[in-house]
């Protein structure tokens, strides 16, 4: 996981590329967005072991894998399907609050997906503008993010 401090003062110090001691960056605000967006709203849902290690799952199969074949997209859908529907049983509440419950966790994968995007656009950033001195790390975020072939 990330660090994401909920104030400013809780920003955590780093040594730029010309040794000055800055403050880290959050340029689109992902701090702020963890809390509201995800942290938040678990707390309030208290999800059952069960709960968590499917959607655990379903966080990983939730990005479009890039540069698969047909076969392998449509083998892709139907785990996701599969594990949906898995979520569907482990839910122990009446039909209509589990596919309201259902519908929420769905919202927090797409809410993660945010948080890794901006994230990845942060640290470019930052790696752009020499504020932290990323070296080859950076240049490796990139090709995994726009050229990864599976």
């Amino acid at each position: 996981g990330s660090y994401h401090p909920a104030s400013i003062s809780d920003m955590p110090k780093s040594e730029g590329k010309h040794g000055v001691r800055i403050e880290y960056v959050d340029y689109s605000g992902v701090s702020q967005k963890s809390l509201e967006n995800l942290v938040e709203p678990l707390r309030r849902m208290e999800l059952s072991d069960e709960e968590r290690i499917v959607g655990a799952v379903m966080v990983i199969l939730a990005d479009p894998v890039p540069n698969v074949s047909t076969k392998t997209e449509k083998i892709l859908a139907e785990a996701r399907d599969f594990y949906l529907e898995l979520l569907g049983y482990c839910i122990k509440l009446p039909e209509e609050q589990q596919g309201i419950r259902v519908s929420t966790m769905v919202l927090l994968l797409a809410s993660i997906m945010e948080l890794v995007h901006l994230t990845t656009d942060n640290i470019q950033l930052s790696d752009v503008l020499h504020v932290i001195d990323l070296g080859d790390w950076s240049q490796e975020l990139r090709d995994h993010r726009y050229r990864r072939q599976f």
